[in-house]
């Protein structure tokens, strides 16, 4: 996993990534009703919470100053106080609002030191940066899907070639 980077806050970070957490899905909690007598429950809706990203890293050092300068370097990189944007190599249309959670270890060792970096997603989701286009050449509907697990509000720029005076859009059943 050497090869994997991350970038914190629009800048990547000096380390080799060994690991990285990200978990499938934030936690999730289910609410459910006791109805009098009846056995079981009746399920209402979930809700999930904050998500935490663990990166687990190694460095090189081959010299003491080396590694004062890694820390203090490190630190400044990664310290903010708001969340920032978390963005791996891997999925790089994808980002975490994220923001430093716990403590951040640093083991220093002769040569080699290793540490992890605990990032809170306070919003527990992933986010797209991807833009999608859709045009309509000759026909009168455009679909627009949502390959995402979370609803999306939709920013509409049209065009019109023409003097028609009117755009329509429909959700399901519904007309806007």
């Amino acid at each position: 996993m050497g090869l994997l980077k991350a970038i914190f806050n629009e800048k990547e970070l000096p380390i080799m990534i060994t690991k990285v957490n990200r978990n499938i899905t934030p936690s999730f909690t289910n609410e459910t009703v006791s109805i009098g007598s009846a056995k079981g429950e009746i399920f209402q809706y979930n809700v999930y919470k904050s998500k935490q990203i663990e990166i687990s890293y190694q460095i090189y050092n081959r010299r003491a100053e080396y590694l004062v300068n890694f820390r203090r370097g490190l630190s400044a990189l990664i310290y903010t106080d708001e969340p920032k944007k978390l963005i791996f190599s891997d999925e790089p249309n994808i980002y975490y609002n994220a923001i430093l959670d716990g403590e951040q270890t640093l083991e220093e060792e002769e040569y080699k030191s290793s540490g992890i970096l605990r990032f809170l997603i306070p919003d527990g989701v992933a986010h797209s940066v991807a833009e999608k286009t859709a045009e309509n050449y000759g026909s009168n509907q455009i679909t627009l899907e949502n390959n995402g697990t979370e609803s999306v509000p939709i920013n509409i720029k049209t065009t019109m070639k023409s003097d028609n005076g009117y755009i329509a859009f429909t959700l399901g059943d519904r007309f806007y």
